[in-house]
């Protein structure tokens, strides 16, 4: 007896209970988001991003870790929803984020290719190395910064800027 093409052994969708369905389509919804938005969370954590949890955000998310990151305003993340000037939008940062974290243009590349983007973020994110200095990548609002000790400074602790 062949089971494979029994009709009576196969499974029908109206087999498949609603609550299944439902826990099957919200996983993958779970799944793709966190696929998608995690290398912007990297991103933003280790360059010392507030709030860098924002990446998870569907659809702007992203975008908002990654203005930040740049010292950019994330209302400029409503660009990317004007139809031909998202284009543009998605251009311009696809260079300037590679190109004010210190590395190379040629991540452009990567960010643009339709299909070889997803990879491309992943080992832009992964490959990124936290910064050198004393202070975090975005400072606005966060009050004093804490100085580089130098040769002026003294023993007895901090130096703070204002």
């Amino acid at each position: 007896m062949d089971l494979t093409r029994d009709p009576s052994l196969r499974l029908k969708a109206e087999q498949v209970p609603a609550d299944t369905r439902a826990v099957v389509v919200v996983s993958l919804l779970v799944f793709l988001i966190v696929f998608v938005n995690w290398p912007a969370y990297k991103v933003g954590s280790r360059l010392g991003v507030p709030n860098s949890g924002l990446a998870f955000i569907p659809g702007v998310g992203p975008y908002i870790v990654m203005l930040r990151s740049i010292r950019s305003s994330a209302w400029a993340t409503l660009l990317a929803f004007v139809p031909l000037v998202g284009v543009g939008f998605a251009v311009w940062l696809a260079y300037a984020v590679p190109t004010r974290h210190g590395r190379s243009p040629a991540w452009c590349l990567w960010f643009l290719l339709p299909g070889l983007n997803a990879l491309g973020f992943w080992a832009y994110a992964l490959t990124l190395e936290p910064p050198v200095s004393l202070t975090p990548a975005y400072s606005i609002g966060a009050g004093p910064m804490l100085a580089a000790p130098g040769p002026s400074s003294s023993s007895h602790g901090p130096v703070f800027k204002d």
